[in-house]
């Protein structure tokens, strides 16, 4: 899921539905008035970024004079760091009395997936002959079985 979807997704179902739950008031009421209204700016800011990077970068906060920037990997991230110079003056456009921009990483939730398991081939018929004849001749008899074991993986001929 990339960050924008998380944005989408939490501005659908986040503040919305916990103000209604919590009311209009204390500091719940607060924190989410205030995620609401960077997720607002975060959309004004979107269409000054370039098509692949808008979808996997986000304004995370303001803080102090602090535009505080999120991308998915390093890579966006550089390139977030990149236009920053370019970006500033956009986020003074919206009100922000913002002199500087910190990109951070924020990786999205997607756990890592394993890599696949990588499939050792099977030894030629060649090959198993070869194995074969070397655990004959070996005098580790440990290592002869692993020769041997490693032989019988074999393709069977062609018939």
């Amino acid at each position: 899921m990339s960050v924008r979807q998380r944005q989408d997704a939490f501005m659908s179902y986040g503040p919305r539905l916990l103000l209604r739950h919590f009311g209009h008031k204390g500091e719940a009421a607060d924190l989410m008035t205030r995620a609401a209204a960077l997720a607002l700016l975060n959309q004004r800011l979107r269409p000054y970024l370039p098509e692949p990077l808008d979808q996997h970068c986000t304004l995370a906060n303001v803080r102090g004079q602090t535009a505080i920037l999120a991308a998915d990997s390093p890579g966006w991230a550089s390139r977030l760091r990149y236009l920053g110079p370019a970006l500033l003056p956009r986020l003074v456009e919206f009100g922000f009395g913002v002199t500087r921009i910190e990109v951070i990483v924020m990786p999205t939730d997607r756990q890592p997936t394993a890599p696949p398991a990588r499939r050792i081939p099977a030894p030629s018929a060649e090959a198993a002959r070869s194995l074969e004849q070397l655990a004959a001749h070996s005098s580790d008899a440990s290592f002869a079985d692993v020769l041997r074991r490693l032989a019988a993986r074999a393709k069977a001929p062609m018939r």
